[in-house]
């Protein structure tokens, strides 16, 4: 009897030891993502590669189980770019002219940030691309808000919308070309009769259109750079010529410059 307890007593130990090393905890982020259904029965909230979950709704509160990611902010947004604007509200599809085998629809990266509207802060900055019907929709991780907009491309003045604009899941929309005044400051050029656009010519992004942009267009012109990926082809269709040199030169003289809140 006392041989069988023993025995008994040497296989815990051993299990207890290989119990030891059998886990080890850790910090670890788990990344998902759900949403809401919502019908006549009810609602259920779910996160993709995990279990669904159910909530309940008692007295104005809800009570909910499992993972749920804090709300994400959203924009779809329509803006032209002066220099690449052809007709009827279509733009140059730039990436393919410029040799980068890009759709047909697309014209090119832009940089869509959010700032605060109380102090201007940079909170959020995404890349996206904007197609040639001018239209472009961007997800931020930040969550619900009023934001001011703020548009960067490569050879266009930096411009704000007028306003804050209510960022949320559902997506704001924001037509910059419906008006000059949608842009900070009503800095915008009209294109064609109604249509809006950035003004096209700061090359080097300091703001200003003026003679420290042209040094660059003017080497690569020399040198007839074409279907290349440069800020240079100031109208997208694939050549730094002659047919580029307008669009600069108007703004330049009449000191187009960027305008937001500061």
């Amino acid at each position: 009897m006392k041989k069988i307890i023993i025995i008994l007593a040497v296989i815990m130990m051993g299990l207890a030891q290989n119990d030891i090393h059998a886990q080890s905890i850790s910090r670890n982020v788990v990344a998902s993502a759900g949403s809401t259904l919502t019908s006549i029965a009810g609602q259920i909230n779910y996160s993709i590669g995990e279990t669904v979950i159910a909530s309940l709704n008692a007295g104005g509160n809800m009570v909910t189980q499992g993972f749920e990611q804090p709300a994400e902010s959203g924009l779809n947004l329509k803006l032209y770019l002066q220099g690449y604007y052809i007709d009827g509200g279509i733009m140059q599809p730039v990436l393919m002219n410029q040799g980068l085998n890009g759709p047909i629809m697309e014209t090119d990266t832009i940089e869509v940030q959010l700032h605060d509207a109380e102090n201007f802060n940079l909170v959020d900055s995404k890349k996206a691309v904007l197609l040639t019907d001018g239209t472009v929709s961007v997800n931020f991780t930040q969550p619900e808000g009023t934001y001011y907009i703020a548009i960067k491309h490569r050879n266009t003045i930096q411009t704000w919308s007028a306003i804050p604009v209510n960022c949320t899941v559902s997506t704001t929309e924001y037509d910059f070309t419906a008006a000059q005044n949608k842009a900070f400051g009503d800095n915008q050029v009209e294109v064609q009769t109604g249509k809006w656009a950035f003004y096209t010519g700061d090359l080097n992004q300091d703001d200003f259109i003026d003679g420290n942009d042209f040094p660059a267009f003017d080497s690569d012109s020399f040198n007839g750079v074409a279907q290349v990926y440069v800020a240079t082809d100031m109208n997208g269709d694939g050549f730094v010529d002659g047919n580029d040199f307008p669009v600069f030169d108007v703004n330049s003289f009449n000191g187009v410059s960027a305008v937001y809140p500061q």
